[in-house]
């Protein structure tokens, strides 16, 4: 893929005989079993976890089929070429939340984070209407995420301290919310200071 950070360094550096260490599967983005024909809508995605889990269906159900509606930020980004006419590109439903514009600086940061991950604490600021992982990719700190869409659940961290309100949820479960589980990328802080913890499951 031109201009690819992996690709482009596997194709000049990576050798016979080299290691990689890999993650495991993060999140709770799976197909649940069905009886059957399965009728699934997802998104927040990137295309790739969606292929997976639409050939695991189809491996289960060899007569059934599937319609896939799929975009990208730009044409350009996008895995799917298309071809022929170009498609109606789709807008963003009416009554549908603004999310925060990125915000550059946090000089009038109104909220403090606590970070626990990997063994370490963080402290960032977060300036009003920012989510922790945005406010996390601003100050450095490289956090787990994926889709940033309330959906992947790949942020999914504990409320240790303090509270937070989270703009979406399409992925943790009631008794996760109960527990304390908040999505990072949904979280904007309501009190002065915020504890989370990325370890605990």
């Amino acid at each position: 893929m031109a201009d690819g950070r992996f690709s482009g360094h596997a194709n000049t550096q990576l050798k016979a005989g080299d290691t990689l260490a890999v993650m495991p599967r993060q999140g709770g983005f799976v197909a649940p079993p069905v009886a059957g024909a399965p009728r699934l809508f997802l998104g927040g995605s990137g295309i790739t976890p969606v292929i997976a889990i639409l050939k695991d269906l189809l491996e289960r159900e060899p007569l059934g089929g599937f319609v896939l509606l799929y975009g990208n930020r730009s044409f350009r980004d996008s895995v799917l070429q298309p071809t022929g006419s170009m498609p109606k590109c789709f807008m963003p439903a009416s009554g549908a939340v603004a999310r925060p514009p990125a915000l550059a600086q946090a000089e009038n940061s109104a909220h403090q984070a606590h970070i626990r991950f990997d063994g370490r604490t963080h402290r960032i600021p977060v300036v009003q209407g920012e989510s922790i992982i945005d406010a996390a990719a601003r100050a450095g700190l490289e956090l787990p995420f994926s889709c940033k869409g309330a959906m992947c659940c790949t942020c999914r961290a504990k409320l240790t301290s303090g509270k937070v309100d989270m703009v979406q949820n399409f992925s943790l479960e009631p008794w996760e919310v109960q527990s304390g589980f908040v999505l990072a990328c949904q979280a904007l802080p309501v009190t002065a200071e915020v504890a989370l913890d990325f370890g605990q499951v």
